[in-house]
């Protein structure tokens, strides 16, 4: 055969897997820029289809962190949701679809975590493609199985300043959650059936019209927000009296009043229901100083212990115990504890057997200056040095009466995820390089 001819017929084999290679490797990158996990044939990837687990199994916090900056080669912040597990170490959470394949974490960016029950937590996401439309998943702790959550109001922007007087979400004793709704920047109560997490069912809860701030819901689904009281068989009345809380049970919505009128030197608690709407004291009058306090709006710092069935307060410059069984009140001054009195505490958090409160040491300041350790039991009180060297933005509960703080050290300009044990002792969990956290819950 002639040289050249078998030249020619090599060359032209050659140029034709050359072009079959280039033509597979133009179809494989199509395939990974449309989906990015190796398992969806193509189609571009949903939250809502492709994503069915979430790695939590093992996770006490979870939180969210981003970069500082935007990149400049794709234009998107990456956000990546971090746990916190049952032995202390930091993990970035993995995601798998319904074949139990890994998924790719660059096209997943989660915005907000929510701890919704004991069982069950809510993670909202960014669209990848910068639309308003963000997907939203409730994920069961056990397993960590997801279910579609999309049909489900996005929660109010201003929950963390509700956070600071108790809790984003709630529930009474039939299956139900409640929270803070965003419709169309009014904040709306939403009561949300989760009985059946495939088919869940959400409804308005709050009149028509009215924007809340805040709120509380007993185990009957009875519920005070505003001036509101509604019940859950009969509807809306109002509320003259206000609200604190519920009690130590969570059975019953609880305020006070001022009373021995013109002087108003007593502070009375009471239990509020029903339609005609009724007030039914109890408990011994607290003497206070003198002081004209507002009608409670929900805004009074409240703890709910489930060990003892005890609730607290703080009002009047001091913290009281507002509920126990044997309803008979007691109170701890808060200049007891080093603060000054009759100024809005910055924030309160309770742990299983501890309160935490930050504060004020006097009433010049403008930053919140003292961070305490209270025993409700024992009547004990510990200062967590801390806020000296750190500007503190979040605070959240742990297990084992441990805190988790995200704050800026100032010595030398750094964020830092902190652990401060129940003994008092502060710990760096995390140096978050060129970071900030979006969200940050407590989910076991």
């Amino acid at each position: 055969m002639n040289k050249n001819l078998i030249f020619r017929v090599l060359g032209s084999i050659i140029l034709v897997l050359i072009g079959f290679a280039c033509d597979r490797g133009e179809n494989n990158n199509s395939n990974n820029n449309n989906n990015g996990n190796n398992g969806n044939n193509g189609k571009v990837f949903s939250i809502k289809d492709n994503l069915k687990y979430l790695a939590i199994t093992d996770a006490k916090s979870l939180f969210i962190a981003r970069p500082e900056t935007t990149s400049k080669s794709t234009g998107v912040t990456r956000q990546t949701l971090f746990k916190i597990t049952t032995e202390g170490a930091v993990v970035e959470v993995s995601y798998r679809d319904s074949a139990n394949n890994v998924i790719s974490s660059q096209q997943i960016l989660p915005e907000k975590v929510l701890n919704l029950t004991e069982d069950y937590i809510l993670v909202i996401f960014n669209s990848i493609d910068g639309s308003q439309n963000k997907p939203q998943l409730m994920v069961r702790k056990s397993d960590g199985a997801a279910f579609d959550a999309t049909n489900m109001p996005a929660p109010s922007p201003d929950d963390y300043y509700y956070r600071k007087y108790f809790g984003r979400t709630q529930h009474d004793g039939n299956g139900n959650i409640y929270f803070k709704g965003n419709n169309n920047g009014m904040s709306e109560l939403i009561k949300v059936n989760i009985s059946n997490p495939r088919n869940l069912v959400a409804s308005r809860y709050s009149a028509a019209g009215e924007s809340v701030w805040s709120f509380f819901v007993d185990n009957a689904g009875n519920m005070a927000y505003n001036q509101r009281y509604r019940s859950a068989d009969i509807g809306f009345v109002n509320n003259p009296y206000g609200f604190v809380g519920t009690d130590g049970n969570n059975d019953s919505i609880i305020t006070a009043y001022l009373k021995n009128e013109p002087i108003r030197d007593y502070l009375q608690f009471a239990t509020i229901s029903g339609n005609p709407f009724k007030l039914m004291p109890y408990g011994d009058s607290l003497k206070v100083n003198a002081i004209s306090i507002p009608t409670p709006q929900g805004d009074v710092l409240y703890a709910r212990f489930k060990n003892t069935k005890k609730a607290y307060c703080l009002m009047c410059g001091q913290i009281i115990e507002c509920w126990n069984p044997q309803r008979k009140l007691k109170t701890t001054p808060l200049m007891q504890l080093g603060f000054t009195p009759y100024r809005s505490e910055e924030f309160m958090v309770n742990t299983d057997h501890f309160m935490y409160i930050l504060g004020y040491s006097s009433p010049g300041l403008n930053v919140p200056d003292k961070l305490v350790q209270y025993n409700p039991e024992s009547g004990s009180s510990k200062e967590i040095k801390i806020v000296s060297g750190y500007e503190l933005y979040q605070i959240e509960p742990m297990d084992n009466d441990k805190l988790l703080v995200y704050a800026l050290r100032l010595s030398d300009g750094n964020r830092v995820l902190l652990e401060v044990s129940a003994e008092g002792e502060v710990s760096v969990q995390r140096v978050l390089d060129n970071e900030v956290i979006t969200s940050m819950e407590r989910i076991n």
